[in-house]
């Protein structure tokens, strides 16, 4: 009858008593179970055993404690004769005695007479007691084997383990010798890996065992008892037994599923030591020292394997960081000889239509290049199968060449290098990754073959993306020649197009050229009638000499005014911001403007309210609001025109409108009036006045450029309002720039000058000053001065300077050469476009004629420390 044994219990009273098991039992705290168990680390219903079908089944019933049977957590298990349960702080062992019976002796017929008895080993766990003769004896046996459980749970080096058996096996055992052998896969035969030899004829070292009783074991996979060797005839002058006095042996295999992992060995000089219960009890060691030695094994075997994907994880990251072919194929075949401690590797790929040993490990390099590669190879491309070929003693592998060739040696690896996936569809196999002789003598498992395959898997993936990174340094290559050549045709097209612009807008200009004209001539024309009427009565009469002085002054300035008006606009100063008042531009604009329209009888009404300065570019302005004064005119073709001009400010911004009361446009093409070339003037509109469609856009342009607004509201027949809105700039934008530097000091200064009026009269204003002057109309006389005497500024014309520079002659670096204290200020009646201002760089400053005299006066006066 089947039954529960506790073999170690917290409560010592519980220990050793048995439990039949009838029907469904259940173990557990509560009262109410078959087999109560009171310690608190038992849930009140723990765990039920029950047979099906002749079968015991063993099931943790309980909600959060644990069942292990042979120190293995459970859930549901079929449990076996000999089987150890752990529940809480209970260890238990399962004995079913009717199982199985005692298999009967089977044994050559040579050898029946002297070996007394042999024991089938277990196929499956056997009846634990089964040769126990009595209670107290089986107690005593149940103790070992919970002895070896114990000694031996946790431990996993296999050396450790092995040592462990020998000593309880010793402490168990009356035998004079112990031997633990295992099966050596590369040898292929039976090694001793723990001895103890307390015998009086021979050494650990010199120690034999009887090569028949191990053939009879090996052979049988029976456990074997021998009580008295020596009367054995089989023995007999050729067993090296006979010799060593060897009497009483006893040899169990060790079996895990249908293979041996070795076998335990005992012997004695006595007779009759060992009997049939130690043959039970060792053979029932022997299957627990065979599942702790696969064990032992299986873990070292994937501790080794944990190594080399950590090893792996190192070689893959060089691979994933490098885009170079060469050095990713070095990188391959180097780490998988270094991982997988082989004497060779290679890496086979396929090249320009052939295939080639593009890098190797521990092959001559002679080697390299095209190789012969076999018809087996092929199967491994096509299909991409991998080959493991663990020792030369395994059947022909049609690899034969690779040997002959010096690639391959008798045990190898090759694992196909497929590229990565591409729209689901797998590419064809780049070549083969292989390795060769294992070091050490050891021989190629499969997990060699599965770290070899994630390696090539890497290679791959390196290799696509070196070839990708090839392809698109090709197409970056070919993009930047494109980029290039765009470049160079949007800075043609732009070019063309910037100069059409430029024609554009100054042929908007010169439409103003007529318009403006008359209203410079008139002023002109009432400044020279002043001055010339005087001039005429002071030459007859002295005493309106003076009168005469007054006047000329007076008009002087008004011309200058009329000038400054008049080179403003046509200036081109590049987009210098200045801190302006809207109202300032269109007032500038009108003393240009108005006297021309009042001719045409056109009255201009203005209605300025206060609005806030604003950083702008005023010459921007000039040319979108004397275009639109123009438009306006040209809009009114009767008598009593009136254009009304409006500023006020709204929102944060400055807003402008230009109002008339000419003809007004059509409402279906207001949207159309900022187009280029659409005009409703000339032979393309309905109007009268001459036009090229362009001075609306321009307008448009501007507007947008200054992040401004323009819009336009016209009813036919009543007039047309253009409105304008500017942003209010509080600061420079970056445009900025500091438009002249008018103030320097000095005491020995250089007027270089060759307009003799012009010279003359700066002469004799710094002179006034007492500061001595030297006039020269030469760079070669200012360039003596300045070594000579100690100058402090140097007055230049910028004409004298660019007519130098284009001699090869820099004059102010010549001067600053001699100098760099002497300040530089060039005089210019040009007006301030971008050539001008680019001098100006150069420069320290100027002063633009005609200049003020209090100007020059200040500009003299400075201390050197107000110099800005």
């Amino acid at each position: 009858m089947a039954q529960i044994i506790i073999i170690s219990a917290p409560d010592a009273e519980m220990e050793n008593k048995c439990f039949n098991i009838v029907g469904k039992t259940t173990i557990g705290r509560s009262p109410s179970n078959s087999i109560v168990l009171s310690s608190g680390s038992i849930s009140p219903y723990h765990v039920s055993l029950e047979t099906t079908d002749g079968e015991f089944w063993i099931e943790n019933i309980s909600q959060n404690k644990q069942l292990f049977v042979n120190d293995v957590a459970q859930k549901k298990l079929r449990i076996q004769h000999g089987d150890i349960v752990t529940i809480g702080s209970y260890i238990l062992l399962f004995d079913d005695q009717e199982t199985v019976e005692t298999a009967p002796a089977v044994v050559d017929q040579k050898m029946q007479s002297r070996i007394e008895s042999r024991q089938k080993h277990y196929d499956s766990p056997q009846h634990v007691l089964q040769s126990l003769g009595n209670i107290d004896k089986s107690h005593g046996r149940l103790v070992v084997l919970y002895k070896v459980s114990n000694a031996i749970s946790g431990i996993l080096d296999l050396d450790q383990v092995l040592q462990r058996f020998l000593d309880i096996i010793l402490e168990e055992f009356p035998a004079d010798r112990a031997f633990i052998l295992l099966f050596d896969e590369m040898k292929k035969n039976l090694e001793p890996v723990a001895v103890h030899n307390n015998s009086k004829n021979q050494d650990d070292a010199n120690a034999k065992i009887s090569q028949s009783i191990l053939n009879e074991v090996l052979q049988t996979r029976e456990s074997l008892l021998c009580e008295n060797i020596m009367k054995d005839v089989r023995f007999k002058e050729k067993d090296s037994l006979i010799g060593q006095n060897v009497t009483s042996a006893i040899c169990v295999p060790l079996l895990r599923k249908e293979d041996i992992l070795g076998i335990i060995y005992l012997d004695s000089d006595r007779e009759n030591l060992f009997m049939e219960s130690d043959l039970d009890l060792l053979t029932k060691i022997a299957m627990q020292a065979s599942v702790v030695i696969e064990n032992a094994r299986l873990y070292k075997a994937h501790q080794k394997f944990n190594e080399d994907l950590i090893s792996l994880s190192h070689a893959t990251q060089n691979l994933s960081s490098s885009l170079d072919e060469k050095t990713i194929t070095n990188y391959a075949v180097e780490y998988a000889s270094q991982v997988l401690n082989c004497e060779k590797s290679f890496l086979i790929l396929h090249k320009n239509n052939e295939f080639q040993l593009c890098s190797s490990v521990g092959i001559p390099k002679d080697q390299h290049g095209q190789i012969n590669i076999p018809k087996k190879l092929y199967e491994v491309i096509d299909e991409n199968k991998s080959i493991l070929v663990k020792n030369e003693e395994e059947p022909s592998t049609g690899l034969e060449s690779l040997k002959e060739q010096e690639i391959l040696g008798n045990a190898f690896v090759i694992v196909p290098v497929v590229s990565s996936l591409q729209n689901n569809v797998q590419t064809k196999t780049m070549g083969l990754l292989g390795i060769s002789n294992k070091k050490n003598g050891l021989i190629f498992k499969n997990e060699d073959m599965q770290i070899l395959t994630i390696l090539a898997g890497y290679t791959a993936v390196a290799l696509t993306n070196a070839q990708l990174y090839q392809d698109l340094q090709k197409k970056e290559e070919e993009i930047a020649r494109w980029n290039q050549e765009l470049e160079q045709r949007v800075i043609e097209r732009t070019e063309r197009i910037k100069s059409m612009q430029d024609k554009l807008i100054h042929s908007e200009k010169m439409a103003a050229v007529g318009l403006l004209a008359a209203g410079v001539s008139h002023e002109f024309n009432n400044i020279i009638a002043s001055m010339y009427g005087f001039s005429q009565i002071a030459k007859k009469n002295d005493k309106y000499k003076d009168r005469l002085v007054d006047i000329v002054i007076e008009q002087s300035q008004r011309a200058c005014e009329i000038t400054e008006g008049l080179l403003s606009f046509s200036k081109q100063r590049g987009d210098v911001e200045e801190l302006i008042k809207v109202e300032d531009i269109i007032e500038t604009l009108l003393k240009l403007t108005k006297p021309a329209l009042e001719k045409e009888d056109i009255k201009v009404v203005k209605d300025f309210q206060t609005s806030a300065k604003t950083y702008t570019i005023p010459d921007k302005l000039e040319q979108v609001f004397l275009h639109l004064i123009i438009n306006a005119r040209d809009a009114i073709e009767e008598d009593d025109g009136v254009i009304t001009i409006k500023t006020w400010q709204e929102g944060g911004k400055i807003c402008t409108s230009i109002a008339d009361n000419g003809r007004g446009i059509e409402s279906e093409n207001c949207a159309k009036v900022f187009e280029p070339f659409y005009t409703t003037k000339g032979s393309f509109g309905s109007g009268t006045q001459p036009g090229t469609g362009t001075g609306l856009s321009v307008c448009y342009n501007i507007v947008k450029s200054l992040n401004g607004d323009i819009s336009l509201q016209s009813e036919l027949q009543k007039g047309t309002t253009v409105t304008v809105v500017l942003p209010i700039n509080k600061e420079r934008g970056r445009h900025s720039t500091t438009r002249r530097i008018k103030h320097y000091v000095g005491r020995n200064i250089i007027v270089l000058e060759r307009e003799d009026e012009t010279r003359d009269l700066l002469s004799t204003i710094i002179e006034e000053q007492g500061f001595g002057v030297f006039s020269v109309t030469e760079g070669r006389e200012a360039l003596e001065l300045c070594e000579e005497k100690p100058i402090d500024i140097v007055f230049l014309d910028i004409n004298i300077h660019s007519q130098l520079e284009e001699e090869g002659c820099n004059l102010i670096e010549e001067i600053r050469g001699i100098s760099s204290k002497i300040k530089v200020i060039f005089l210019s009646g040009r007006a301030e476009d971008a050539n001008v201002l680019e001098y100006v760089k150069k420069a320290d400053g100027y002063v633009r004629k005609p200049f003020d005299i209090n100007d020059i006066h200040r500009i003299v006066k400075l201390k050197e420390d107000d110099i800005k």
